[in-house]
This record gives C-alpha cells, structure tokens and sequence, in this order.
C-alpha cells in the first residue's frame, strides 16, 4: 500500500479600503467623501471571510499619509494622530493578531505630485507646474510660487485633485485560503503485483508575507508658532494694550494679554478707566488651518487688576489702597483667522465672562476727592473680556536632525 497526504496551500487574495481627511485635521468624520459607507462595506466583507476556518488572515499593513504641503514635522504628527484614530476606530469592529499587522507611514513627497501633474491631461499651465516642483527651494517658497499661478486657481485646481487623495488612510488585509489536510488513503497491494512506493512531489504555492520594517511615528516637533495682537476696542477706549499667543501644540494655544491706562480722563475730570490688568488664557481650537490653530475656539482664562474708574457720578472706586487687586477668572468663545493661507496678517474675535473679588475703597469724585467709604468687598460677574485684535503671526520652525 501506500500514503499520502496533500499539502495546504493556495494563492492569497488582498482586500483594502481607504479613508480620507480633511486638510489639517486627524479626526475621522464619516460623512466626508463617503468614508462610512467604504469602512462598513469593508468591515463586512473580512467579518465574513474570518467566519471561515479555511481563510487565514495572514498580514494586515496600515497605511496611514499626509499629503506635502506645509510643515513636514507637522505632517508627520498629523500621520501619527490618524494611524491612532483609526487603530481605535477599527478595536472591535475587527480584531487582527498583532504578529500580522504592520504600519507604514508615507509623508508624500513632491515628486509624487509631480507625476500625477504629468499623468493629468487636464492640468493648468502643466509645465510652469513641473518647473516650479522641480526648481531648487523650499517646500515652503514651492508652495508659495504655486499658489501665485492664476490668481491661484492653479494651486486649488491640485489641492482638489492631487492632494485630497493623499490625505489618507489605507488598510490592506491579505487573506490565505488553506486546503484541508486529506486523510490518509490506504491502498490493498494485489498479491501478485509489487507496486513501488510513490512519493507525491511537493507542488504547492506557498505566500510568504513580506516582512515590512515598521517605520516609528515621530512626536510631533511642530512649528513654534507666535501672534503678537493688539485689541482695536482697547484702543477706542484709550487703553494701551498687546498680546502674545504660543501654539503649544495643535489644537492647544496659550496667551497673554496686558492692558495698561495711566491718568488720561475721558474729556471731564470725573470720567475716568485708568487700569492695569493681566489676562493669562488657554485656547482650545478644535480645527486647525494651514498648520495654525485657528477657526473657533473655547478658552479659560484667570484675571488680575488694578483699576480707578470714575463714571461721572457722585463716586469714584479704587482698588483697595491702590495696590490691591481685583482677581478671578472665567471662559472665553472665539474665532481666529489668518487673511489668507501664508499670510501673516490675520483678525481675532474674544467675548469672554468671569467672575472676580474685589475689594475697594469709595472717594467722592471730585479732584482729590476724600474717602467715602473704605475697605468693601463685593464679587463682580460679569463680561470681562471683548476682543478684535489684529494679529501678526511669526513661525519659527524647529529644526530636526
């Protein structure tokens, strides 16, 4: 007699899909260009193929990238930030071994723009496109000489075609198909006939998965991005004022504003908003435009003052002794904006309230008008902070080894 069992193997087969982000940001919104209906459809068809003892999944690749505009250091965090959001997305609407799954970051490079500019039949003012990638500069200065193309119709004419797709998450799932092992088969040898042993001959086709090097995500190193602002509606009150804000990270913003008015009266003696007041704030943009965090936000901020205000009554109020302070805090909404993308110049809208405790002394008001009242304690609520500052943005970008 004799044995033989066939070998389990069979060619592979790729499923994938790819989501898409909006410019800057890491979120996965599933209206955007019909993400949810690709990732359910997706999700749907390896549910079923794992539902299979014969399917084996055999590698997983994450593919998570940026498109090349902006800061590179920038694009890099916006890579990592979506591989984490879609890791977390897909956790228990698909589970995969961690022995198959790889992740491959790609920060696009100009030179894939470059070619599909050349594969485009349609493309505006092509050559001049292809001279300006190829021209020896920075990405930066490469985008800027894109954009002046056609009162920059050029520049949205890529950012529609070439760039959206960049900005993107793509998953590759390779799945083996495995023949059952055949039991043994056992052949009665006749009597008179001396059969030799025959040795199947190995004739499978057997995928060996690519082993991927993993390519770390890099933190994010970031811009160091600084407004110096100045508040039009503390000017139309005589009040001298400036303001930095930082951006310590996406999203996240630090600042602070100082205002500072010294004896000028409102045109009488008995009007008067002298003061010096800090106003240190945090910032929460939940969207981000050309690597800036700007759109609307929500803050928190804390205050502290001195102040002698006159309203031409019969009183004037000044903090307790002249040194102290009014202090408290409160929340701030807002919105931020830039003219246009790489320009400096931009315009910034605060309304904020908050709380504070006070403690004051009264004068008669009148030219060195004597005491009324000393010493009151009263706790002041309400609109603190009303802003429209012009904004000038430096950006100091962080070198990298």
């Amino acid at each position: 007699m004799f044995c033989s069992a066939l070998p389990v193997s069979a060619q592979d087969h790729e499923d994938s899909v790819v989501v898409y982000f909006e410019q800057g940001r890491t979120a996965f919104y599933p209206e955007y260009r019909e993400n949810a209906r690709r990732c359910d459809e997706f999700i749907k068809r390896i549910s079923a193929i794992q539902k299979i003892s014969n399917f084996e999944i055999t590698e997983v690749q994450y593919k998570p990238m940026s498109s090349p505009e902006g800061d590179r250091g920038f694009n890099e965090f916006l890579i990592s930030e979506r591989a984490r959001y879609m890791t977390n997305y897909l956790h228990g609407k698909l589970e995969f071994p961690d022995s198959v799954v790889t992740v491959s970051p790609v920060v696009s490079e100009w030179r894939s723009v470059r070619q599909r500019v050349i594969d485009d039949p349609d493309m505006p003012f092509k050559d001049e496109v292809v001279k300006l990638i190829d021209k020896d500069t920075t990405d930066t200065a490469k985008e800027t000489l894109l954009m002046q193309l056609d009162s920059g119709k050029v520049w949205l004419y890529m950012d529609q075609k070439f760039m959206a797709d960049l900005r993107s998450f793509a998953i590759f799932v390779h799945v083996g198909f495995r023949l059952p092992q055949l039991e043994e088969v056992v052949i009665e040898e006749p009597e008179s006939v001396d059969l030799p042993y025959i040795e199947m001959a190995d004739t499978s086709v057997r995928w060996t998965p690519v082993n991927l090097e993993y390519v770390g995500l890099r933190k994010y190193k970031g811009n160091h991005i600084l407004k110096v602002k100045t508040n039009a509606v503390g000017w139309a009150m005589m009040v001298a004022n400036a303001s930095v804000e930082y951006q310590v990270i996406p999203h996240v913003s630090v600042a602070l504003p100082f205002y500072y008015s010294g004896g000028l009266n409102y045109f009488k003696q008995n009007i008067k908003f002298r003061g010096m007041v800090i106003q240190p704030q945090v910032r929460y943009y939940p969207w981000i435009r050309y690597d800036v965090n700007s759109g609307f936000y929500v803050g928190a901020h804390l205050g502290l003052g001195l102040y002698n205000v006159a309203y031409g009554g019969e009183w004037r109020i000044q903090d307790h002794n002249g040194r102290r302070p009014s202090y408290g805090g409160g929340i701030d909404v807002g919105y931020s904006m830039q003219f246009r993308k790489n320009s400096r110049w931009g315009l910034d809208f605060t309304i904020g309230a908050g709380v504070y405790d006070s403690k004051y002394d009264v004068f008669h008001n009148v030219e060195n008008g004597a005491y009324y009242q000393t010493s009151v304690r009263k706790t002041w609520v309400g609109v603190d902070n009303a802003s429209v500052a012009v904004t000038y943005l430096f950006d100091f970008k962080k070198r990298r080894k």
